[in-house]
């Protein structure tokens, strides 16, 4: 064999070689990018906060990756998450911790600016760092705490009402300017406000909507050195005060403070608003005050120009009735009757207070407790009582009593039904109230206001509201009586509460219809014609004609047979070879090893072909 011809026949096993090569191999992945830095923590943990459970902190924090923040803009990749917790002291153990996605808010220098309001909050002290990822939260790198004095630290205060309500305006044709509001408290530290004007609607332009209907309100607030843009200025806060009136001028009943949101910069002031309604038929009125320390001072809105802001709420136009059809009518087909109500299912645990246990008592100076007789009881031996009962002298706190549940997904409808005893001895319209809310039972602020009032029946009474729109939700089920601490006592018993979630009516399956059956068809047999043979003698020879052919012979005795006897194989338990087809095989080489493979195949064709002409032309030199 030559040498050319051996080398080339080398050539397969090297390709042989590649292949396997090819089988082996894996890419080596990328290694993780992290962020160079991550600090400037504000208010960082030399600056301690404190603010009120119905306020929020803006927190920011700057992130550094070369060559990714020091560019105009939002670094690619780049994410930051605040991670806090609540604290029994600071530098104590953390619980309740939570992860909370920053918003990338602007540039400082090399770096990217991220932030994140925080609140509104249970009161306690609180813990808070951040991190940031260029990876997607594989590879975290944590906010340098010598840059700012470590952790940050806040302090979450009970919300205090107002202790006065702005006096409501003289029922007279030109409207009066409410009374100057209280002035802010020198020793109470915090953000100054200049001012909060531009109320609109203002009391200039009454508005009129639907009971279904809602309107958008807005104020702005100036605060010298926050509120000049770009962005809400940092720490400041606006509420809608407003409560319904008998007429415009009068006095408010129903008062609620209700958060404003920042929807834009007007000049160096920031704008707040808020969609209100929808609200029953009725008048209302409405100021709005703003904060710079969480709500511990308030600047009520300028009300020189055009007073309070009135809103008009008529009930909703019956329907149209049906127009007449031209056409003839039909009768209606018959059809089947609705589904049975589907099964309910209860998720609220002792809903009778009758055992200690499932609820959550809130911690505060007149906790709620589990009651018997001589109090009111609407079923079993006890109940819940919240707040102070009259003739009690009330202070100025909460009384709660919660439990969190969770409605399945796939329940069709749910409600909450609950009966309740009120007794207060405050005005309706006063800072004393009982009341239902649905609140969000990690960060507790408050999902939807269901229910508030201030009553003093002195007889159980029930209520129910709809929950289907929170299918799928996790809720904390809020129950309180506030007092304000200003004389009258408010207080409720709670009986029977119970939660449900329902699901959709099954219908009884039916057994699939048998087939029809019919009667057998006969049939008829044609007659054909037997031929007659002729019987032979036993022994003697028979002639048979077969297709022409002409058999001639003596019958042989056939000898007795045994029966065979079958033997049927044994079922044993094994296991049976999987069957791979060859698309299943492919599926799982890689493209690169298939073409190493077909490099193959064609190699060896050539070979051969050579092989071939090479003996052709050995032969031919012999001869």
């Amino acid at each position: 064999m030559s040498l050319s011809r051996r080398r080339f026949m080398q050539l397969p096993l090297a390709a042989i070689v590649l292949v396997l090569a090819a089988m082996v191999w894996r890419p080596t992945p990328a290694a993780a990018v992290a962020v160079t830095w991550v600090g400037n923590l504000n208010p960082g943990g030399n600056n301690p906060q404190t603010i009120l459970s119905t306020g929020a902190i803006f927190i920011t924090v700057e992130a550094y990756l070369p060559g990714v923040t020091d560019a105009a803009g939002q670094g690619a990749g780049i994410s930051c998450a605040l991670h806090f917790g609540q604290v029994s002291y600071f530098g104590g153990p953390w619980s309740n911790v939570l992860d909370l996605t920053m918003a990338y808010v602007g540039d400082v220098g090399l770096t990217d600016r991220y932030g994140i309001t925080l609140g509104p909050l249970p009161p306690g002290l609180y813990e808070y760092t951040a991190w940031c990822s260029a990876d997607g939260g594989l590879t975290k790198t944590w906010h340098d705490v010598a840059s700012t004095g470590g952790n940050g630290k806040l302090t979450v205060t009970p919300f205090a009402p107002p202790t006065a309500t702005p006096t409501p305006l003289a029922p007279t044709p030109t409207p009066t300017p409410a009374p100057p509001p209280t002035p802010t408290p020198t020793a109470v530290p915090g953000i100054v406000i200049q001012d909060v004007i531009n109320l609109t609607p203002s009391g200039l332009a009454p508005q009129t909507i639907a009971a279904g209907g809602s309107l958008f309100i807005t104020v702005d607030v100036l605060a010298p050195g926050i509120t000049p843009p770009p962005g809400p200025g940092f720490g400041i806060q606006c509420w809608l005060h407003f409560g319904q009136v008998p007429f415009f001028g009068g006095p408010w009943s129903n008062i609620t403070d209700l958060p404003m949101f920042y929807v834009g910069d007007i000049g160096a002031r920031d704008r707040y608003g808020i969609n209100l309604g929808p609200l029953s038929a009725g008048r209302y009125e409405y100021t709005a005050w703003c904060s710079g320390n969480g709500g511990l001072t308030e600047k009520w809105a300028d009300l020189s120009v055009g007073g309070n802001g009135k809103i008009t709420v008529v009930a909703a136009p019956p329907p149209p009735p049906p127009t007449p059809t031209p056409f003839p009518t039909f009768p209606m087909p018959t059809l089947p009757p609705p589904p049975p109500p589907g099964p309910c299912q209860e998720l609220l645990v002792n809903g009778g207070f009758e055992a200690n246990g499932a609820w959550k008592i809130g911690s505060t100076a007149q906790p709620a407790a589990y009651v018997g007789a001589p109090n009111p009881m609407r079923s079993g031996l006890r109940s819940m009582r919240l707040g102070f009962v009259p003739p009690q002298t009330d202070a100025n706190t909460f009384s709660s009593v919660g439990q969190v549940v969770t409605i399945p997904a796939n329940a069709t409808t749910a409600f909450i039904n609950f009966w309740y005893f009120p007794m207060s001895t405050d005005p309706a319209g006063g800072f004393d109230r009982q009341e239902l809310i649905l609140l969000n039972p990690w960060t507790n602020t408050t999902v939807q206001v269901l229910w508030r009032v201030t009553q003093n029946t002195g007889a159980w009474q029930n209520l129910q509201f709809d929950l289907t729109p929170y299918i799928g939700q996790t809720l904390l089920i809020y129950f309180n009586a506030r007092n304000s601490g200003n004389g009258p006592s408010t207080a409720m018993f709670l009986d029977d509460v119970s939660v449900q979630a329902c699901y959709p009516a099954v219908w009884p399956t039916l057994p699939p219809p048998l087939p029809p059956i019919y009667p057998p068809v006969v049939t008829p047999i044609p007659t054909v014609g037997v031929m007659a043979v002729p019987e032979t003698p036993a022994g003697a020879a028979t002639t048979v004609s077969i297709l022409g052919v002409v058999e001639t012979g003596t019958p042989m005795p056939m000898a007795a047979q045994p029966s065979p006897t079958v033997a049927w194989p044994t079922a044993t338990a094994t296991s049976q070879p999987s069957r791979t087809g060859l698309s299943e095989i492919f599926s799982d080489i890689s493209p690169i090893v298939l073409i190493c493979i077909a490099g193959v195949l064609a190699l060896l064709v050539v070979a051969l072909v050579l092989e071939y002409w090479q003996r052709r032309q050995q032969g031919g030199s012999r001869s």
